[in-house]
């Protein structure tokens, strides 16, 4: 028995958190929190974020970038050797795979197009995004959510005039729900996201065996309030 801790969107809060016992981390991405573009500030917290990491006692740790993270779209190389230089148990995933302890996890920072920010793909082109995983990933660390998980978000241009009461609506990835729901041969034991604050929380599906989860730390005002979550896998 292997325990995941699930963290998503620290934006340069990292040191906030009360981390638990566990063998993995895994983060969705998010880590700094920078006027968009600056690389120079994103640097100086990614510098920090390396340095926390390594005062951490997991096994092993991965990474993905999010929508936040221009540094790893724009000079991947550089944000790559910042991050793991001083930590050999850091490992940064980009549509690429690590095998721990035979449990294979498969690393996707792209996400539906969101106001041109990093890694934004467009939602049609989101499936080409998603047919690249392979057929025996066990788990998927990724940034935005799958449609129907976690992925809820406030729309205040639809107020409901009648009621005076905002409109709802789901954000997430159709196309990466298709690919969590078909994988019957091979379910997927996890898949941990962020992107949406708002959209903390857990959910399993039994038949599959498959745990969801949106780790998102921080709420929509940018405030540590969620606690990392803790996954156990066999």
């Amino acid at each position: 028995m292997k325990s995941f801790v699930c963290i998503s969107d620290t934006h340069s809060k990292h040191r906030e958190l009360e981390m638990p016992f566990g063998n993995v981390l895994l983060h969705s991405g998010d880590i700094s929190y920078a006027r968009k573009g600056d690389l120079l500030e994103e640097r100086k917290q990614l510098i920090d974020f390396s340095e926390w990491l390594g005062e951490l006692p997991y096994d092993h740790i991965v990474v993905i970038a999010g929508n936040h993270d221009f540094l790893f779209e724009k000079e991947e190389e550089e944000a790559v050797e910042i991050l793991t230089q001083h930590n050999p148990n850091v490992h940064y995933l980009n549509q690429t795979s690590i095998t721990i302890d035979d449990i294979k996890i498969y690393g996707e920072p792209r996400q539906p197009e969101f106001y041109n920010w990093a890694f934004n793909v467009s939602r049609n082109s989101m499936k080409h995004v998603w047919d690249m995983v392979p057929d025996d990933v066990d788990i998927i660390v990724t940034h935005g959510p799958p449609h129907g998980y976690g992925d809820v978000v406030e729309n205040n241009a639809s107020m409901d005039i009648f009621s005076n009461h905002n409109q709802f609506e789901r954000v997430g990835c159709k196309h990466a729900r298709r690919l969590i729901d078909s994988r019957i041969e091979h379910p997927l034991k996890l898949v941990t996201f962020g992107h949406i604050h708002e959209g903390y929380g857990q959910w399993y599906k039994p038949q599959a065996g498959t745990h969801l989860v949106n780790a998102s730390v921080v709420n929509r005002r940018y405030n540590v309030v969620n606690k990392p979550v803790v996954i156990e896998i066999d």
